[in-house]
């Protein structure tokens, strides 16, 4: 999914220091960029394309509509690659270009190391302040990962909001990651909202099998060992689409067999179920209860408002959710969920899953909140 809007930001009154960047600035060391992140390394399959040529547009012009991006999505999508990977080729295609890779934790501890009461005090407050503003601005390109952790942080989204304005009129290359749409994170400053969204958003969506199978028949060749395509798909069917699970377990079956002494030519099947079990193993157990207890916190709703017998939407939906949820991850029969839910009859958990199903195919956000709620239990 991309998105495209020509909305203007608020004007903020806060002076910015907005100095033309000094001619040394122009030229970077090359940045700390993983060397696996490349363009060239990011496999797509049928779902991942257009993610990778949005990307790709965005680092190969510094034109006015291609100087924000916002990749999104859940973690081990493959956003961090893509960040890189337009780190990579600006580096190699305009190498008068600075560029500046960071985090947003660093932002945030940069500025909470101003504000708090052993740092500086009045005025030095507002020199240290520009400071942090003249060590962002002197950067033809920003690349932040994790934008979503400033969020719940007014003070931080408010000096971020000011550097936002000093990109903007430096014509300053930006490109974040998050883990949710920008429209959905909640306590985000409207005015931070707005400029970010003036930009394009793109969605890194879940790879689909044969994207997987060529992401672990990648990372076995890096590992010198032999993976057969049968194997590799095999492995693929088990695991859902994060692709940093992918490859922890496939690098789990190497370590094992090297530290078990035994020198290892080709992945197994065997190999990839006894990996399986000790990740299983590993993973909290999904319950009825924990599922009602998240999506009581998703929802803003009480475990026993989900419970009652309720029919307005602001609990209807949630209880719809919680059901489908539990019948996908755990092995209780309706009649069992049924009960959980605070419902005698079985077929209600019938009714709503297929009720719950059909609102997700027109509502978005409800997705989103399916989405959010089957990672987190997935952990």
């Amino acid at each position: 999914k991309i998105e495209f809007s020509n909305k203007r930001s608020q004007a903020i009154s806060t002076p910015l220091r907005t100095e033309r960047r000094p001619s040394w600035a122009k030229k970077s060391s090359q940045p700390d960029l993983d060397k696996q992140f490349t363009f060239d390394q990011f496999i797509t399959g049928s779902t991942k394309g257009v993610e990778k040529a949005v990307a790709y547009d965005v680092a190969n012009s510094f034109n006015d509509d291609l100087m924000v991006l916002v990749i999104y999505g859940d973690s081990g999508m493959g956003k961090t690659h893509l960040l890189h990977a337009i780190g990579h080729h600006i580096y190699e295609k305009f190498p008068d270009k600075a560029i500046e890779l960071t985090h947003s934790t660093s932002l945030v501890n940069e500025v909470t190391s101003i504000l708090k009461p052993s740092g500086p005090q009045g005025r030095n407050i507002n020199a240290a302040m520009r400071s942090l503003q003249d060590k962002y601005s002197q950067h033809d390109v920003i690349l932040l990962d994790d934008l979503h952790r400033l969020v719940g942080k007014q003070k931080i989204q408010e000096e971020f909001l000011h550097l936002l304005n000093i990109w903007h009129k430096q014509r300053t290359k930006l490109a974040f990651t998050s883990l949710g749409p920008l429209a959905d994170l909640e306590r985000l400053d409207p005015a931070l909202r707005s400029r970010l969204l003036g930009g394009i958003s793109i969605h890194a969506v879940e790879p689909d099998e044969d994207a997987k199978v060529q992401i672990l028949l990648q990372h076995a060749a890096r590992e010198e060992v032999n993976l057969p395509h049968n194997v590799a798909q095999y492995l693929a069917q088990q695991l859902e689409g994060d692709i940093r699970i992918l490859k922890g377990t496939l690098l789990s079956i190497v370590k094992a067999e090297k530290y078990s002494g035994r020198r290892l030519r080709s992945i197994s099947e065997e190999s990839v179920d006894h990996a399986l079990r000790n990740l299983n193993r590993s993973r909290k157990p999904v319950t009825a209860e924990r599922v009602l207890s998240l999506v009581s916190e998703r929802f803003n709703v009480s475990v026993n408002e989900i419970k009652s017998g309720a029919r307005v939407h602001s609990k209807l939906i949630p209880r719809q959710m919680g059901m489908l949820l539990t019948h996908e991850f755990t092995s209780l029969p309706h009649t069992e969920i049924a009960t959980a839910f605070g419902r005698k009859d079985h077929s209600t958990v019938k009714n709503a899953l297929s009720a719950i199903d059909r609102k997700m195919k027109s509502d978005a956000r409800l997705r989103r909140d399916y989405d959010w709620l089957k990672h987190e239990l997935k952990k």
